[in-house]
């Protein structure tokens, strides 16, 4: 007989490269069943145990009360389901059902601990010895491991069997919820990707979008090259969209034979299927009509599947799935994939049609309803008079334009040069002759200009007076060559008095521009005519003054929009465009005239808008009390066009204009 002591010896040595081992796998990325498969093995080979079962077991009568509680700890045992996660070795006592030990595995509840430590029990029967080690997973579940021997056990094998036991419990009991945990979390994702799938089929709101919505989510989650939808009404099939979500035109060839071929296939059966190189012989009008769709479309595997009406099983859909490079097994992957999906996919395509059809009949029947015929026909027949007359009542166009008052005839003066006013002589509105002093100016550059050329011409004048006294007498001549010297240099003096009196003549003459003087009679057009110019610096070019002249009447000058003065254009070469005004500082009396001239080429105002300016004059008995720059507001007309023309011209001439259309 071995002697226990070196048998408990044998045990610890083999248990430390066990825990390790363990240890190690249980941190790792093992899979739990391979991890599981290890660790009864091992147990089974360092315990020299007959069998080794690892299991869960769940207690299926578990009390969440304390009264119910308090009842189940008097019962010997609670009835529990155990599921085996893995066993090695072959047990040679009586087991139950799941192969598990009945002694083994039915743990009085009164012996069980509360928390979540490991339990140990060891049974003797004629059997031999057996042990069971439990660790507390949830209220109602445990791991434990089985141990079955053949022959009874020595009292000193018992404790190293069971510590050991239970360290590697502690290290299992991780990998167990971690397994069930990653279980939960593919349940979840299962039931989340089937809840998306689920949503994309029920979206949409016009049948379109919504068949395009199933479309487009079949395709995806059964991963079909093309998923079509078409609709039966009448017993025609006719294409509503497809999972590519391109716009259907019906008289392509592809779709009218794709059409033809759902209503001739489906005519007896509500499912059809076929692979290109299929050996099953078809019927002679079923191959007539898919030969030259799959010609058309290139498919190398179709799937017709036909939905009904639950209540009237009248046919109300079809769903075609094709594939463009398919292998040999796809199609009963495509079977099996649309009958998972079928439920929802026929229910889905129900709803959709059900809302088209709720959607237009409830508003047919509400608004076509006996109470609502009268007004329907009242409404008819009131919106037919509206179109007539805003076809063929004529009503004159007429464009709201502004404006503004100008003299006819006035003088706009400007600064001839840069210098600084020194004397203003007039006031605004003053009454002016032509001629008339009204600006004077100095220029500080022109004065200093001046007496550099005074000082220059004073200083030659005095140096040729001198040479002429010299010349006078005799004897300031020594020879012939000094008075020869003294003549030419009278020459250069009397030339450069000549060029110097010529420049003294043109400042004299720029300074006498400086005095701005009226062009005309009229009246001095400035405000702020003080304020603004009197000992003020100008520049060359700057604007000064206006005068204008009041006998020769007024003009007022019109600002036409631009995508407006085609209708002006046009009218003015049947006859001159007709137009009156008011003043906005006056705007009880209203102006009369005719348009005299439109320029040819467009303005940008100030505030971006591009007009066409035009002109009008004022008849003399319209004169008035008018001001010059005075705005205006005017209307033009442009002669006779269609009652609806005149009301929605801004919408018709936005969609002309538009780009878009």
């Amino acid at each position: 007989m071995p002697n226990p002591t070196h048998r408990n010896d044998g045990i610890w040595k083999d248990a430390e490269a066990l825990i390790e081992r363990v240890e190690l796998a249980a941190r790792g990325n093992a899979g739990p069943t391979a991890f599981f498969d290890d660790l009864v093995e091992g147990l089974r080979l360092t315990t020299h145990a007959s069998a080794v079962t690892l299991s869960v077991a769940q207690n299926t009568e578990a009390q969440n009360t304390e009264a119910q509680n308090t009842v189940a700890q008097n019962a010997e045992v609670q009835a529990e389901e155990v599921v085996l996660l893995a066993r090695s070795g072959v047990q040679l006592h009586a087991t139950d059902a799941n192969g598990n030990s009945v002694h083994a595995s039915r743990v009085p509840v009164n012996e069980t601990t509360s928390d979540f430590t490991s339990h140990c029990r060891w049974f003797d029967g004629e059997f031999g010895s057996q042990l069971n080690i439990c660790q507390r997973l949830q209220a109602a579940r445990r791991l434990q491991l089985d141990f079955s021997f053949d022959q009874t056990l020595d009292f000193s094998l018992r404790e190293p069997i069971g510590e050991l036991a239970e360290v590697l419990l502690d290290l299992t009991a991780p990998v167990v919820l971690r397994d069930e945990l990653d279980e939960l979390q593919k349940r979840v994702n299962n039931r989340i990707d089937r809840d998306d799938l689920i949503r994309g089929l029920n979206q949409g709101i016009g049948l379109s979008d919504s068949f395009g919505s199933i479309a487009t989510t079949l395709a995806s989650a059964c991963q079909f090259d093309r998923v079509s939808l078409l609709q039966c009404r009448a017993k025609r099939f006719r294409l509503v969209t497809t999972s590519a979500r391109q716009k259907v035109v019906r008289r392509a060839r592809q779709i009218r034979l794709m059409e033809r071929l759902v209503g001739i296939v489906l005519a007896e059966s509500d499912c059809f299927e076929y692979q290109v190189g299929d050996a099953a012989e078809l019927e002679a009008d079923v191959s007539d009509a898919l030969e030259p769709y799959c010609n058309q479309s290139g498919f190398r595997e179709i799937y017709i599947r036909l939905i009904r009406d639950v209540q009237s099983r009248k046919p109300v859909a079809v769903v075609v799935v094709e594939r463009f490079q398919a292998a040999e097994t796809q199609l009963e992957r495509i079977k099996q994939d649309i009958q998972t999906l079928l439920a929802p996919l026929e229910d889905a395509v129900r709803d959709a049609l059900k809302r088209e059809d709720l959607g237009w009949g409830l508003i047919a029947s509400r608004v076509w309803s006996p109470g609502n015929r009268k007004k329907i026909a009242g409404f008819t027949a009131t919106l037919t008079v509206l179109v007539v007359a805003a076809l063929f009542v004529p009503m004159e166009l007429r464009l709201s334009v502004e404006g503004r008052v100008v003299a006819t005839e006035q003088s706009r003066l400007f600064s001839p040069t840069e210098g600084v006013v020194s004397v203003v002589e007039v006031e605004n509105g003053e009454k002016v002759n032509k001629g008339e002093k009204l600006l004077q100016l100095r220029s500080p550059a022109l004065d200093l200009q001046r007496r550099t050329v005074e000082g220059s011409l004073a200083t030659a004048e005095t140096r040729l007076v001198s040479l002429t006294a010299m010349r006078s007498r005799g004897n300031a001549v020594s020879n012939r060559e000094r008075e020869a010297e003294v003549a030419a240099e009278e020459r250069v003096l009397r030339k450069e008095i000549e060029g110097l009196n010529a420049q003294l003549v043109l400042l004299k003459r720029q300074q006498d521009n400086l005095t701005i003087r009226s062009p005309m009679e009229g009246l001095v057009d400035r405000w702020d005519l003080t304020q603004s110019l009197q000992s003020r610096p100008v520049t060359h070019g700057q604007y000064l003054l206006d005068v204008i002249s009041e006998g020769d009447g007024w003009t007022i000058e019109l600002d036409l929009p631009e995508q407006h003065v085609n209708y002006v254009l046009q009218q003015q070469q049947v006859q001159p465009c007709h137009c009156s005004f008011r003043l906005r500082s006056d705007p009880t009396r209203t102006y009369e005239g005719e348009i005299a001239e439109i320029a040819g080429v467009a303005n940008i105002t100030t505030s971006g808008k591009s007009v066409v300016p035009a002109t009008f004059l004022l008849k003399a008995e319209q004169m008035g009390d008018l001001r010059n720059g005075a705005t205006v507001v005017a209307q033009v007309e442009c002669g006779k066009y269609p009652l609806g023309f005149v009301v929605f011209r801004g919408l018709i001439q936005w969609y002309r204009s538009n780009p878009w259309f």
